[in-house]
């Protein structure tokens, strides 16, 4: 188990990162010696949040998705 993340940086470059929290059960725990920061997972995931912002076009969505 464990959950990757897409994270945009402020130059627009791409990378992925695991989420390891002690949190979630679909997270891997954090490495030992290395302490879970809530605050740092919350900005991770507030990278890509205008992703969600984007509504498709209508010839964008796909044919299992309507309707």
């Amino acid at each position: 188990m464990g959950e990757w993340v897409t994270v945009v940086d402020p130059d627009g470059s791409r990378r992925q990162v695991e989420v390891r929290s002690d949190v979630a059960p679909w997270h891997r725990r954090p490495h030992e010696g290395e302490v879970f920061d809530l605050a740092a997972m919350m900005a991770m995931f507030a990278t890509t949040v205008h992703v969600l912002d984007d509504v498709p076009a209508d010839d964008d969505i796909h044919p299992s998705a309507e309707g």
